[in-house]
């Protein structure tokens, strides 16, 4: 059950509980509009209560979480293993292989992929229902659409046009799992939101159109890890997409919709 929507962030379990057999790596899906991510996280633990000269003395750790430690993380999950060059993305448009994963066909999260950053290797936000495994990685720095500016210059006679804004969003992450088929249950769950900045440009012909879309997410959460209820989470995130080709765009340039 999930308590929040989504996901920022990732332990590495497969450091922290070891690793268990793991297979080889499918093709679950394609997308073809997706913003690459990097992460840089901190994770903060309470450490047991210690006692100096009759004294408590409380302390906590300090983890860094980065794409190596997410990617480890959601392949614990998966209980598979990345080819070289996988990489974290949010996909805003995506197809299902359906024949390995029977699902909708919705999109609109946190995915990995591999190096062409086409082919989706593991649905993070769908995540992992099998018996002994649940879990998922939800991730949405466009959660709650916030206030906007920019401008937009219409089509001319020759259809030439370009547009650009910068829109604040609140996000939502979470990050859940229960393992029961390990040595013992491993429990997970650790959530919360922050802010992103959104800045994004196109511009267009008839023959040919680019643009850039670029975030800058920063998050703050916390929840349960391992045995302690005292987890502090902060970090940034940003994902970048670029592109420049020669299909023409629609004759109408509307604001991107994120829902």
């Amino acid at each position: 059950m999930k308590l929040t929507k989504i996901a920022c962030v990732a332990l590495s379990a497969a450091l922290v509980f070891g690793t268990k057999t793991a297979s080889a790596y499918t093709i679950v899906g394609t997308t073809t509009d997706y913003l690459k991510l990097s992460f840089n996280l901190t994770l903060g633990t309470q450490s047991p209560t210690k006692v100096v000269a009759g004294n408590d003395v409380w302390s906590y750790s300090n983890m860094k979480l980065s794409n190596k430690d997410i990617l480890n993380e959601l392949a614990y999950l998966a209980q598979t293993t990345w080819p070289a060059g996988a990489q974290l993305e949010y996909a805003f448009n995506g197809y299902y292989n359906e024949s390995v994963v029977p699902k909708s066909s919705s999109i609109y999260q946190l995915i990995v992929a591999d190096s062409t950053g086409t082919n989706i290797l593991f649905f993070a936000g769908d995540g992992v229902d099998v018996e002994g495994m649940y879990g998922y990685f939800d991730f949405d720095p466009f959660d709650v659409d916030g206030v906007y500016s920019g401008h937009q210059s219409l089509e001319n006679s020759q259809g030439i046009g370009s547009e650009a804004y910068t829109e604040f969003y609140g996000i939502d992450f979470e990050f859940y799992i229960e393992d029961y088929g390990y040595e013992y249950a491993n429990y997970e769950d650790l959530y919360g939101g922050g802010t992103t900045t959104e800045n994004y440009n196109e511009s267009w012909t008839p023959k040919t159109d680019s643009g850039f879309d670029g975030i800058n997410t920063t998050l703050f959460g916390g929840g349960y890890y391992q045995d302690q209820d005292y987890s502090y989470i902060t970090g940034s995130v940003l994902g970048a997409e670029q592109w420049s080709n020669v299909t023409p765009r629609p004759a109408v340039a509307v604001r991107a919709s994120r829902k």
